[in-house]
């Protein structure tokens, strides 16, 4: 499947699940920080991710800060390649987004605010380590309504 049919599919909430996995959620990153600036391609993906869950009666799985630490992962090591790579090499050259996101997160985050219901909800910053600027900015302002089941 093409990154467009890709994007359509998440879009129109066509994707299989099974397809739309962590690594799921990174190529979905990768798409969108190609075509987008970093705060456009955060609130698409926020979004998106967020959509697909509701469409799936699965509200509860959407966690803001995660996914705004791993957009930051992402885009962080985008940024040092120069947006060049393709989706196999990215993968391939960071492997540690797949295999130790969590490993990766808490050395940001101590585990009880990374899973706090806040953090859920909407995006706290890190207590470990700072993300620096512009990205904390970005999640700072994102606006993400909160959907209660």
């Amino acid at each position: 499947m093409t990154d467009h049919e890709f994007l359509k599919h998440v879009e129109n909430k066509t994707l299989p699940p099974a397809q739309f996995n962590h690594n799921g959620h990174i190529r979905l990153a990768f798409i969108l920080n190609k075509q987008f600036s970093s705060a456009k391609a955060t609130q698409e993906v926020v979004r998106l991710i967020k959509g697909y869950a509701e469409s799936l009666g699965a509200t509860s799985k959407f966690h803001v800060t995660l996914t705004c630490a791993l957009c930051y992962f992402i885009f962080q090591r985008m940024e040092r390649a120069q947006k060049t790579q393709s989706l196999a090499e990215f993968m391939a050259i960071n492997s540690d987004l797949i295999s130790e996101a969590p490993i990766l997160l808490r050395s940001f985050y101590h585990e009880a605010t990374l899973y706090s219901d806040d953090a859920r909800l909407s995006f706290i910053p890190p207590d470990k380590q700072i993300i620096p600027e512009p990205y904390l900015s970005i999640f700072n302002t994102l606006e993400v309504p909160v959907c209660i089941p």
